[in-house]
């Protein structure tokens, strides 16, 4: 699968994935910024030495385990929750041609570890592709990725 970001993005790999887990971002990004996660097979399959549990569309993607902290903060003293057991939005989405993903977008929140109250709110989408195994996260609410995903090429 191939996916066409605007010039100027580019590909973080995870350290320790092989190139099966990739963010990208604009260039100069900072710890706050939009960016996509793609997620394959090779992460999303349960084994030994990965770090994730099989992947399941009925909660949203968290990478760890544990309090996260947020991802619109840089500082530890806020965490973020997923508050909803069921998504805001659900369905599917085409991935290119011939290729359709299972799709949710999950509300979530930052709060303060210290008072336990919300102070500020997120939306994060997943297009998840169970016959390829490949996972497309927006922890931030990337402009236009809806077209991006749509237009996905296939070799």
């Amino acid at each position: 699968m191939t996916l066409t970001f605007p010039s100027g993005w580019k590909v973080v790999k995870a350290a320790g994935h092989g190139g099966d887990w990739v963010s990208v971002e604009p260039a100069g990004c900072g710890p706050t910024c939009a960016h996509v996660q793609l997620i394959g097979p090779k992460v999303l399959k349960p084994g030994p030495e990965d770090f994730l549990e099989t992947y399941k569309t009925s909660h949203p993607f968290a990478p760890g385990t544990g309090v996260s902290t947020c991802r619109l903060t840089t500082g530890t003293e806020y965490g973020e929750r997923f508050p909803d057991r069921r998504p805001v939005a659900s369905g599917t989405r085409k991935v290119g041609a011939g290729h359709t993903a299972q799709y949710r977008a999950w509300r979530g929140e930052c709060y303060s570890m210290k008072t336990d109250k919300k102070t500020r709110t997120f939306v994060q989408r997943e297009w998840y592709l169970p016959k390829e195994r490949i996972l497309i996260v927006d922890s931030s609410g990337v402009a236009g990725l809806d077209q991006i995903v749509k237009a996905a090429t296939w070799k």
